[in-house]
């Protein structure tokens, strides 16, 4: 689909992403335990803006359909991951808020969402999805019973969210292609 050209034409980043320090430590056990808590708090605040992101982008919908798919995208990011997210770090310290760059990159995915022409915040949203399970999907071959972080790649590396991302990618250029229709029926009347 267009997605595989889109991810393509992304190679280059996708190879940098996967070479960070932090997710090569991530995926072989050795990430410190401290920036691992510091990286799943600001995720777990990330993820509340996330949902409502695309709780945004349900209520902007054209279609039954497409706000369905989009609640239902941000019912997974709250709850689901959520419950990986507390588990984790309930006893654990917390910074206590989202950090700039957390802050900045919620901001824009709801400003996106919001403000934007709804198949801007779509596009604007998408990758998230495929970035966790591409990289959940690489570092579950070193995913182990005693593993530090074995819950994570279980999770992100697992069947489960492999056919939620192919089910959400599946489901949101129909809904990017109308978008752009009724762009262009509206640009060109």
């Amino acid at each position: 689909p267009w997605t595989a050209a889109l991810w393509a034409a992304g190679g280059e980043t996708w190879h940098q992403i996967l070479d960070l320090p932090f997710v090569r430590a991530l995926g072989d056990g050795t990430l410190d335990e401290d920036l691992f808590a510091f990286y799943l708090d600001q995720d777990a605040l990330y993820l509340r803006d996330y949902s409502r992101a695309l709780a945004t982008l349900s209520a902007r919908a054209d279609t039954a359909e497409a706000q369905v798919h989009w609640a239902a995208g941000a019912h997974e990011a709250i709850a689901a991951e959520s419950q990986l997210h507390e588990g984790w770090l309930a006893n654990r310290a917390r910074l206590g808020g989202p950090s700039p760059i957390t802050m900045g990159y919620t901001n824009f995915l709801r400003a996106s969402a919001a403000g934007d022409d709804y198949v801007v915040g779509a596009a604007a949203i998408l990758p998230c999805y495929w970035l966790y399970e591409e990289v959940g999907a690489v570092l579950s071959s070193q995913n182990h019973a005693d593993h530090p972080y074995a819950e994570w790649l279980s999770m992100y590396g697992g069947e489960e969210f492999a056919a939620d991302v192919a089910n959400f990618e599946g489901g949101a250029p129909l809904f990017v292609v109308a978008g752009l229709e009724a762009l262009e029926s509206f640009s060109n009347p």
